[in-house]
């Protein structure tokens, strides 16, 4: 976490969608994006989120989350 940008990884399995619950804490999420397929949000309850990154390969892919 810095800059108003949360980062991790995460190990995909190829053609299957993985969810990630993130607590905003009273930021806003404006873009996602992940190193190796596609990714989506969407609010999930007050101050709650949801990532979900899909990816053609398996492997390990970067996430990253832009407030």
């Amino acid at each position: 976490w810095g800059n108003n940008v949360l980062s991790g990884m995460a190990d995909m399995v190829e053609n299957e969608p993985m969810k990630i619950t993130i607590a905003c804490n009273d930021k806003q999420p404006k873009k996602v994006n992940v190193s190796d397929g596609s990714a989506t949000f969407k609010m999930i309850a007050k101050g709650l989120m949801e990532l979900e990154m899909s990816s053609t390969k398996k492997g390990k892919a970067d996430w990253r989350v832009e407030f």
